[in-house]
């Protein structure tokens, strides 16, 4: 399942471009934050496909849909948002490739997953406060979500090897494509080491990658400043390693 807000056919010289948002659903999708749909009408005025992504696992189709992300987080979501491109890709005339997915929380998480399960099919990244070691992350996190994960990949110690084949550091040796991130040094849902540790592993291989902290906020970025500042580099990023395919 897919919602599309809205998928334009872009400005002269722009329909090259495709920006495939995966972000969590039960806030984004189902019940958008204030800032999802401005930044969907920023990109689509300026000539970007914008797809939002409500996988499965989200709301809105009812509780057999939404228990499709039990134990396969990083499967189902994965494969929907990259069915999702391709149906764009293939009925809207978008570049095949200048593909970019993005995302917050568990959409920073999908962002950072397909780009290592999936290195050859994505042009470029942006990933949001993103989970990039599960199991740190869970330990790290506030008790608002304890033991939500273990619906989400299985119960430890039984499924250990599992947290661990799903986390994206585990596979960071695989990611091809530039990587934006960005992360509140505060954020006490998914801990800002996650982003440092991404980084610094990226870095290590020789990866382009480049992270953004922002001081004293959590997980989302209260501060105007900080907001414009994020879309300011957004659209920097996008400009280098997508319209101009820089590396």
């Amino acid at each position: 399942m897919i919602d599309v807000i809205p998928v334009t056919r872009g400005a002269k010289g722009r329909r090259i471009a495709f920006l495939a948002g995966c972000c969590d659903c039960g806030l984004v999708f189902t019940n958008p934050m204030p800032t999802e749909g401005a930044q969907a009408q920023y990109y689509a005025t300026r000539g970007w496909h914008y797809l939002i992504v409500n996988h499965r696992g989200g709301t809105g189709y009812g509780r057999a849909y939404q228990d499709q992300l039990r134990d396969s987080w990083g499967i189902v979501d994965r494969e929907d948002a990259r069915s999702g491109a391709e149906h764009v890709l293939k009925t809207r005339g978008a570049d095949r490739s200048r593909v970019v997915i993005t995302g917050g929380s568990a959409g920073g998480y999908a962002t950072l997953w397909a780009l290592t399960q999936e290195p050859d099919f994505w042009t470029a990244g942006i990933a949001l406060f993103p989970l990039a070691h599960i199991y740190d992350a869970v330990v790290g996190a506030h008790r608002f979500e304890r033991y939500y994960e273990e619906t989400l990949f299985g119960r430890l110690p039984k499924v250990g090897a599992v947290w661990v084949e799903r986390s994206p550091i585990t596979h960071v040796d695989r990611v091809k494509a530039p990587l934006l991130l960005f992360h509140g040094t505060a954020d006490k849902a998914v801990p800002y080491q996650q982003s440092v540790d991404f980084a610094d592993a990226l870095k290590r291989r020789n990866g382009t990658v480049e992270l953004v902290s922002y001081e004293g906020e959590g997980h989302g970025f209260a501060k105007e400043a900080n907001r414009r500042d994020m879309m300011e580099r957004m659209d920097r990023f996008l400009e280098k390693y997508v319209i101009c395919l820089q590396r």
